[in-house]
């Protein structure tokens, strides 16, 4: 009966085991996706922002410009979305244990 119980055990333990590596691992991806989300949304930011500077400089003529300024719109709707995916991704968690 002892053998049983401590086969018991280390079978309990070894899934914690398992179930905390498992847990680390995710919120490690999230927190690494959560970051590389933030900098692509900075750099298509920092492109956009460009953009937009360039076109209102009028450097070309206006049509050029105002594709220049209809892109930068679209890029900053893009770095919304992001955004918005980056919260999404901030908030998952990790599902319990035996779904």
């Amino acid at each position: 009966m002892s053998i049983q119980h401590s086969k018991y055990k280390h079978t309990k333990k070894t899934a914690e085991s398992e179930l905390h590596s498992e847990r680390s691992c995710f919120e490690a991806g999230q927190n690494a996706l959560i970051k590389e989300l933030q900098f692509v949304g900075n750099a298509i930011e920092d492109g956009a922002t460009e953009m937009a500077m360039i076109a209102a400089e009028s450097v070309f003529e206006e049509p050029v410009s105002n594709i220049l300024t209809g892109e930068a719109r679209a890029l900053h709707r893009m770095v919304h979305g992001l955004k918005d995916l980056r919260l999404e991704v901030a908030r998952a968690r990790f599902p319990k244990y035996g779904k």
